[in-house]
């Protein structure tokens, strides 16, 4: 279809993966490492934030979910991607718990998304819920020398947020997460912090 054609998959991998692990390291985190094969290109693996669209599989729906790559172990040929559980039941999480070490799934990618400017001198604000810890991850793990930030997450998931990398002048805020009287932590901080 419209998503699959040569402009939208240029430079993309068609890949068969391995499953190595499944653990879940915090509460609101499921975490999948996985192997590449032989004849993955590895460059395109080690830039900052890219995601890759997943196969569930006809067992699942045959439908597809897009992930941010948290990271990329270049030497052991292995990328790790975080699934956050959410109340309402869905074919990804039922397809990442029903994952088992040596299953084989089909992705394409990677593909980068947001990169960080290098900007010296610069501050940068950035603003994330809980499903975007893993990319935070990603961006934090590159982060360029000598850019300040103020990064405000919300999330109930205290864990999550320590285990970010800690990088100098990076300056971590962790928000409770939304709720019927507060649901917009994130709107309302920042225009706090713009005077809005």
């Amino acid at each position: 279809g419209v998503l699959r054609g040569t402009d939208h998959d240029r430079g993309l991998q068609a890949l068969q993966v391995t499953v190595v692990e499944t653990t879940r390291p915090t509460p609101g985190l499921l975490r999948v490492t996985a192997a590449l094969p032989a004849d993955a290109t590895l460059d395109p693996w080690r830039r900052a934030n890219t995601a890759v669209r997943i196969q569930l599989g006809a067992a699942f729906g045959d439908v597809s979910r897009i992930y941010t790559v948290r990271s990329v172990d270049a030497q052991a040929r292995h990328f790790v991607f975080d699934v956050v559980p959410h109340p309402s039941p869905g074919p990804m999480l039922a397809w990442v718990r029903a994952l088992q070490p040596g299953d084989v799934f089909a992705l394409t990618g990677p593909r980068p998304h947001l990169q960080v400017p290098e900007a010296a001198g610069g501050h940068a604000l950035l603003f994330a819920d809980a499903s975007a810890v893993p990319a935070v991850s990603a961006l934090l793990q590159q982060w360029p020398t000598a850019l300040r930030a103020d990064l405000w997450i919300a999330s109930d998931d205290a864990q999550a947020v320590d285990e970010l990398p800690a990088i100098e002048g990076v300056h971590v805020h962790r928000l409770d997460a939304p709720t019927p009287t507060d649901p917009t932590p994130l709107l309302r901080t920042a225009q706090a912090y713009f005077d809005v």
